[in-house]
């Protein structure tokens, strides 16, 4: 399907992280919310997402 930018529909369904690690540890993102204009309107969501940093060596 195209995007928004193509002439699409506007995807929420997409995260985007971005930037420059300072120290070489986990980075953890924990996401939450609730679902609207679906089957399952009023569903409350959370995730939590761990990045592991390593070193470019």
């Amino acid at each position: 399907m195209p995007s928004l930018a193509e002439g699409g529909y506007k995807d929420y369904n997409l995260l985007t992280v971005t930037g420059t690690p300072t120290a070489l540890k986990p980075v953890h993102i924990y996401i939450a919310g609730d679902t609207y204009g679906t089957n399952f309107p009023g569903s409350g969501f959370e995730q939590e997402y761990t990045i592991e940093v390593k070193s470019n060596k």
